[in-house]
């Protein structure tokens, strides 16, 4: 039995310490995941998992502390993380990192297709961005199963909205994945 501390160290800095690695990856001139995702390429650790989008990671000292990712580039710079796991034994959270310079009054949108869109309000920003915590009710993680698209918006610091998307394509498996361990 995990102890609720690590599980919850393990969803929220494993996934940033993910995130600075791939970013300093791609300032050495490495392609990100997402990047790698959409060029279709082989071997990394999502499509070793059977899903394009999705990558699985485990974290604590016995690695029993899964979460999924995803990450969304755009110019060449990873700038939205998408993380789903465990917050404690009986809470499924997703944990949705943007960049800063975000407008943090205005919330974060969190639509999945042609649902009802609702409001998330932001938790903290640190310097790989600000995150939102979304609680995952049993018919949103439904939602999320037999869905395209999550859309995220928000707004930025001048006001303008932002909107960018995780592709749900295998979510279903990865998120099996994690739910049964």
């Amino acid at each position: 039995m995990t102890s609720p501390l690590r599980r919850i160290f393990s969803l929220y800095m494993a996934p940033l310490a993910l995130s600075a690695a791939l970013l300093l990856g791609q300032a050495a001139g490495e392609p990100s995941v997402a990047q790698e995702t959409q060029q279709g390429a082989s071997g990394n650790n999502a499509a070793k998992q059977g899903t394009r989008f999705w990558r699985k990671q485990c974290t604590g000292p016995n690695k029993d502390q899964c979460f999924i990712e995803q990450q969304v580039a755009a110019n060449g710079r990873v700038v939205m993380v998408g993380s789903f796991g465990y917050k404690s034994e009986t809470e499924p959270v997703a944990v949705i990192t943007v960049p800063l310079s975000t407008r943090l009054k205005a919330g974060l949108a969190f639509k999945v297709d042609d649902k009802k869109e609702f409001l998330a309000q932001f938790d903290i920003c640190i310097r790989q961005g600000c995150r939102a915590e979304v609680p995952l009710t049993a018919a949103l993680t439904q939602d999320l199963r037999s869905g395209k698209f999550l859309n995220i918006g928000w707004r930025d610091a001048e006001g303008k909205k932002q909107i960018l998307r995780f592709n749900l394509e295998g979510f279903a498996a990865a998120w099996d994945a994690v739910a049964t361990k």
